[in-house]
């Protein structure tokens, strides 16, 4: 395995980005992020719905194009670059929805991946067709041994379609490295797996990175994130940094919000009481402020540390006061995540319907939106039933 740069040695950032900006119909979804990918490692990407983790990973992969920032790959500007560009350099990534090729047989998923087919060209099938050939027996013999590393190997000729939904979480990452990544994204490569899959998948990207891949990962299973050592400290050293600043110079409303922050990085890392302590120092700050919007905002984490702590009814009046404030300013982002979080409670205390009906409120809005949370929700909507308490943090 790769070990993490050392303390003296300065990281060598492969993927970065500075001041990138994005909205959708008003709603700022990345705001001046700035993030560096060291390579060789597993980073990690963690906030709560909202905070714009699948829009950077959007923006990095040329899926979408930023209001504003540079990305840079290796230190070369691909801002502006279309995807299929991007991935011929070496960054590939997956996607919270596993976006399997319905129509073709696992094995064939596979053989469409690699770049730069000889078989591409008619001039080369009537004219080099031995190389052909030989190259696609390669191409084969690759997709083979990674579906056979990946647990796929025995339903290699069925239909994609007909994989259940781990096995097409499997297939999407199996996909990704027959393109033979340098930089791989994952969008929640461990969303709506069961227990035993989740350390299956976090073993093969643990292999990825001893062959020298350089993964960002968006996570919010702060276990898996904690096992695999992923680089994730940097995130709440920079709100703490930002936190000490805003303080100093008295600017009190980006305070607030570095507050919130802080907030969602420890609730993540499983500290609820010192997640619930901040989310409260915003609240009262966005109140003082007159801040509707961030007082909504604090509301929704405030219920997302309780439903993750285990107390759906507690979660459940705070997201209702959520829903209010935000219903009479217009925030329909955080009405949508109030209804979110609305859901897990509903379902987390054995009201499926009522949960259901809540994540289709929030379909609707974050749909209205454009907001990527959509996809999130619709698999939510898919495998939708009973949940446990303090195992489904509407932050994930």
């Amino acid at each position: 395995m790769t070990a993490a740069p050392a303390a003296s040695t300065p990281p060598v950032n492969v993927l970065t980005c500075r001041n990138l900006r994005k909205s959708f119909g008003g709603k700022v979804a990345v705001d001046g992020a700035e993030i560096d990918v060291p390579q060789g490692i597993v980073t990690a990407l963690i906030g709560p719905n909202g905070a714009g983790k699948s829009t950077v990973v959007n923006l990095f992969s040329g899926f979408m194009v930023p209001d504003a920032g540079v990305v840079q790959l290796d230190g070369v500007d691909i801002t502006s670059w279309p995807s299929h560009r991007i991935a011929r350099r070496g960054l590939i990534r997956t996607f919270q929805l596993s976006r399997e090729l319905q129509g073709l047989t696992v094995l064939e998923n596979l053989l469409v991946t690699p770049t730069n087919q000889i078989g591409e060209s008619l001039k080369n099938i009537y004219f080099r067709p031995g190389k052909v050939r030989r190259q696609e027996r390669q191409h084969v013999e690759r997709a083979n041994e990674i579906l056979n590393d990946y647990g796929l190997y025995g339903v290699r000729d069925n239909w994609a379609r007909a994989l259940s939904g781990g096995q097409k979480r499997l297939l999407e990452l199996a996909r990704a490295v027959m393109a033979q990544p340098r930089v791989l994204l994952l969008d929640e490569p461990m969303a709506g797996v069961n227990p035993a899959l989740v350390e299956q998948i976090g073993a093969h990207i643990l292999k990825l990175k001893s062959d020298g891949v350089t993964v960002l990962m968006v996570e919010h299973n702060l276990g898996v994130v904690e096992r695999m050592q992923c680089h994730y400290e940097q995130a709440a050293g920079h709100h703490q940094q930002a936190l000490t600043l805003f303080r100093e110079i008295g600017h009190r409303s980006a305070e607030a919000h570095a507050l919130d922050n802080l907030a969602v990085v420890e609730r993540l890392r499983g500290r609820y009481q010192q997640a619930a302590d901040r989310h409260q120092q915003a609240l009262a700050l966005f109140r003082a402020l007159g801040d509707r919007s961030g007082e909504a905002q604090a509301l929704n984490g405030i219920g997302e540390t309780l439903h993750a702590s285990g107390r759906p009814e507690r979660a459940h009046a705070e997201h209702t006061m959520a829903f209010g404030v935000a219903s009479q300013i217009g925030n329909k982002h955080e009405q949508a995540r109030a209804h979110n979080g609305l859901a897990c409670a509903h379902g987390a205390t054995g009201d499926p319907a009522r949960a259901r009906d809540h994540w289709q409120h929030a379909l609707t809005l974050y749909t209205d939106l454009g907001a990527p949370e959509a996809d999130q929700v619709r698999m939510r909507l898919a495998t939708a039933g009973p949940q446990q308490p303090g195992h489904n943090d509407p932050a994930r």
